[in-house]
């Protein structure tokens, strides 16, 4: 069986080709860096999302890793389930590429346990053997999206960008549900105040 992978985006490239009992070739080539100040502070601040990945393949956690460093983000890397679970306990991620297939662990086994140690982490599965079964099996067991094999930089990108949007307007909607809960309470104080200074007079 062959998988590869390849794609163009913001002037670099990647290329990944893995051959079963042979491991995989990839060919990575940076983007230039851009001048800093698009204007963009929504996408300065996914940007700066902290991602893991998992992967047992060292040329596809080192190629991912160097990408999505060179489009501005925080990059930490797992080679098992064993590892992931221990940096994802000590760190924090905004959110996790897990691959199906790792070698102490299946992909969605791992996604039930940090759903339940990591529930704020988007979980982005990728797979190579996509079914409608084994999609709805992902997204019951914690998954926020997946991703199929063969996937160009550009359709990793933009998944990930949509899932950490979705991230941040989940965030923004709780910190407003709350400001709104305090200025609730204070002003149903201020009535009660304002009532039994009247009834005093």
């Amino acid at each position: 069986m062959r998988e590869a992978a390849g794609s163009e985006a913001h002037g670099g490239s990647i290329s990944i080709e893995t051959k079963p009992g042979k491991g995989s070739a990839v060919t990575v080539t940076l983007p230039k860096k851009t001048k800093p100040g698009r204007g963009e502070e929504e996408m300065k601040e996914l940007e700066q999302a902290r991602i893991l990945v998992i992967d047992d393949d060292v040329a596809v956690r080192e190629s991912h890793e160097a990408m999505l460093k060179a489009n501005g983000y925080e990059v930490d890397v797992a080679e098992n389930g064993k590892e992931a679970i221990e940096k994802s306990n000590a760190n924090f991620y905004n959110l996790a590429l897990v691959d199906i297939r790792l070698p102490d662990m299946d992909g969605i086994e791992l996604l039930t346990t940090m759903r339940e140690t990591v529930p704020k982490t988007v979980k982005i599965i990728i797979t190579g053997y996509p079914s409608q079964e084994n999609a709805i099996e992902a997204i019951n067991r914690g998954a926020d999206g997946y991703i199929v094999k063969p996937y160009t930089l550009t359709d990793l990108l933009r998944k990930i960008k949509e899932q950490l949007q979705k991230q941040k307007e989940a965030k923004k909607y709780s910190e407003e549900k709350v400001v709104e809960f305090v200025e609730t309470r204070a002003e149903e104080n201020e009535s009660r105040a304002s009532a039994k200074g009247k009834q005093k007079e």
